[in-house]
């Protein structure tokens, strides 16, 4: 059978079919596309109201990167938590529920920034009413010596972010009850959800907060999505800001230990590019793996043996 290119390699490249078949898979793509940015909150206004961020205990780990990747670290506690009471066998949330209870802390407005100057917390919230709920005890009992906290930067260049997820300790706060704005915002989980959220709605809520408070103080937002509602819950608190820092330093604190930020980091694309050309050499075979030499026995051993 011969397929469209086939059919099509005698027509001219600029005729009337052509362009017709051109007009229309762009229309079809052009149609996508606006679709997306629509049920993403794309063309939506950020108009938060007045409200309450209902606060409750909190387990969750912390880094800093672009925070587009917030979700990837909230799927990988939702794993743990999934996997831990599967391996006790012990009743299972459905991924929906816990999804709900998916908190992201994004301490700076990340208009400006660099992923790496991007710091956020992901974790579940358990309301403090829920007095027999494990869900805090079970994940703290992942830790082990395993994990840590700081990476070099040639490991923040190799390791992909799933691996330096896995690598990150649990820790348990409590979150405050507090007057906040509270927005609630369309969410598909899909791409253009992601970039809607991190490049308009974050940015966004950090600035109207920042006019609510006074010059210079800190700002905080916290989101919780669920894709089965299709809806993020957006809260951004304008009181006790700091608590919700859970000890780490102001942005302003944060920025002036970091200094400049370069524009391009050049040190850390060479990393990147480096171990990415290492990879594919030995994909393609032109460099082998480095297998260890085999360790010979002493000469006593082995004479002992004859």
């Amino acid at each position: 059978m011969l397929n469209y290119h086939e059919m099509t390699m005698d027509e001219a490249k600029d005729s009337p079919q052509k362009k017709k078949q051109f007009a229309v898979t762009c229309t079809i793509m052009g149609g996508v596309i606006v679709y997306m940015l629509m049920t993403s909150g794309a063309f939506q206004s950020v108009n938060p109201i007045q409200g309450k961020f209902p606060g409750g205990n909190y387990v969750y780990k912390y880094t800093a990167r672009d925070y587009a990747a917030s979700g990837g670290l909230g799927r990988a506690i939702m794993e743990d938590l999934i996997n831990t009471r599967l391996a006790n066998k012990q009743e299972i949330i459905p991924q929906y529920k816990l999804e709900e209870q998916v908190h992201h802390l994004y301490l700076e407005n990340p208009a400006g920034r660099g992923g790496p100057r991007q710091r956020f917390m992901s974790g579940l919230v358990i309301p403090k009413s829920k007095t027999d709920d494990d869900t805090m005890a079970l994940l703290m009992g992942l830790n082990d010596d395993t994990k840590k906290s700081e990476f070099t930067k040639d490991e923040q260049h190799i390791l992909s972010a799933i691996e330096i997820y896995n690598m990150l300790p649990y820790e348990t706060a409590e979150l405050p009850p507090v007057d906040a704005l509270v927005l609630q915002f369309p969410w598909t989980g899909g791409i253009s959800s992601i970039l809607v959220q991190s490049m308009k709605v974050i940015p966004k809520m950090h600035k109207l907060a920042a006019a609510k408070l006074n010059d210079g103080d800190q700002t905080v937002v916290i989101s919780a999505c669920s894709k089965d509602e299709q809806m993020c819950t957006h809260y951004a608190p304008l009181e006790n800001v700091e608590a919700f820092l859970l000890g780490r330093p102001t942005t302003k604190d944060f920025n002036d230990a970091l200094g400049k930020e370069e524009v391009v980091d050049w040190a850390g694309m060479k990393l990147t590019l480096d171990y990415a050309a290492t990879k594919w050499k030995e994909w393609t075979g032109l460099k082998k793996k480095e297998v260890p030499a085999p360790v010979l026995e002493e000469e006593g051993e082995a004479k002992a043996e004859l």
